[in-house]
C-alpha cells in the first residue's frame, strides 16, 4: 500500500516541477531528420519502497546512478505538452500499485509452494 504522505508529497512536487519539466522537454529535444511534425517530451521515473513509504525520482535516461534506482517499483511515464499534473500522478500512482500488487502476489505464490510442497498439486 502506498502510504499518505508519499501520495501528498508526491502529488506536490508534481505540480512544483511539471511546468519545468515541460520547458526542459522543449529546450533538449529536437525533432529527428525530415519529420514534419514532432511534440517535444520528457521520460521521467517515480520509484517507491516496497513498503510504499520512501519514493524518489529521476529524468531522462540516467541509467543506474538517478535516484530511482536504490528503489524497487518504478512507474514510467512520458511527460509532454499536454500533461497534467493530475494525469501524471493517476499515471505514477497506478503503475506503482500494479507492480506492488504484483510482488504480493508473486510472494504469496512462494508462501503458498513453501506450505503445501512442490509435489502436491493442491492444498
Amino acid at each position: 500500500m502506498i502510504s499518505e504522505q508519499v501520495k501528498t508529497d508526491v502529488r506536490a512536487f508534481i505540480a512544483e516541477q511539471l511546468p519545468a519539466w515541460k520547458d526542459d522537454a522543449i529546450e533538449f529535444n529536437s525533432p529527428d531528420d525530415g519529420e514534419d511534425e514532432y511534440t517535444p517530451y520528457m521520460d521521467i521515473t517515480f520509484a517507491i519502497s516496497e513498503d510504499g513509504t520512501a519514493w524518489n525520482y529521476q529524468t531522462g535516461d540516467n541509467c543506474y546512478t538517478g535516484g530511482a534506482y536504490g528503489l524497487p517499483h518504478w512507474a514510467v511515464s512520458t511527460i509532454d505538452a499536454d500533461t497534467t499534473a493530475d494525469s501524471l500522478l493517476d499515471d505514477v500512482v497506478g503503475q506503482w500499485l500494479d507492480l506492488m500488487y504484483q510482488q504480493q502476489h508473486k510472494s504469496n505464490a512462494r508462501l503458498s509452494t513453501a506450505r503445501c510442497g512442490r509435489r502436491e498439486k493442491t492444498c
